[in-house]
């Protein structure tokens, strides 16, 4: 008799998936409202436009530059875990961002090093949480989570600059940082939690490795 059909919802029943899909709401939402304010920080460190070009540079270079290295990572290693301290990565990166403009001391070129740290963290959690949905729900849950996790990414370039504007207008952006680098750590958190058995690589994943065999 065939499954009866789940709802869009039900892949969250299961605590392994919905840690990380929360994780991966948060920090999507974190990811957003960083382009934001430091687009808009940039805007008000200096009048060259060619400074606020260079923000989204510094972001988005690294997932070109990574793209090979991240892929190779993610096979050779525990994705649970590799996906733990890459989001570990972009919670210190924002936090230290976030002490940066409380205490006033930004600059143009102090800017663009956090922008270019977190596009690195970025690049290495992109491809390791989409490998890890299939193993997080059973198989007739697969549609639920694949949905959710399209609806993450489909939502957040809307709701995270949204809720950007409003804390850069209501307190500026010391606090818009603040608020940036909580919901990194709480990503971070909710990853590190999330009960999910760590697995071995496959057995020929470091074959291209290993030396070839002579005659």
């Amino acid at each position: 008799m065939p499954h009866a059909p789940d709802s869009l919802l039900a892949a969250l029943r299961g605590a392994s998936f919905r840690y990380l899909w929360l994780a991966w709401l948060s920090g999507n939402m974190t990811m957003w409202m960083h382009e934001v304010t430091s687009a808009w920080r940039m805007a008000q460190l200096t009048d060259s436009p060619a400074w606020v070009v260079r923000v989204q540079t510094a972001g988005t270079l690294p997932l070109f530059v990574l793209s090979l290295a991240r892929g190779a990572m993610a096979d050779l290693l525990d994705c649970h875990r590799f996906l733990a301290a890459a989001q570990a990565w972009i919670a210190v990166v924002a936090a230290v961002l976030a002490i940066l403009a409380n205490t006033d001391d930004l600059a143009p070129q102090t800017l663009l090093l956090p922008c270019l740290l977190n596009g690195a963290g970025l690049a290495f959690r992109f491809p390791v949480f989409s490998a890890l949905v299939p193993d997080l729900v059973e198989r007739h849950l697969l549609a639920s989570a694949l949905t959710l996790n399209a609806l993450a990414i489909n939502l957040t370039p809307i709701l995270g600059p949204v809720v950007s504007g409003i804390v850069l207008a209501w307190r500026g952006t010391a606090m818009e940082s603040s608020l940036n680098a909580v919901l990194s750590i709480l990503a971070s958190v909710l990853i590190w939690r999330a009960p999910i058995a760590p697995h071995a690589p496959p057995p020929n994943a470091l074959a291209c490795f290993r030396p070839c065999a002579t005659a």
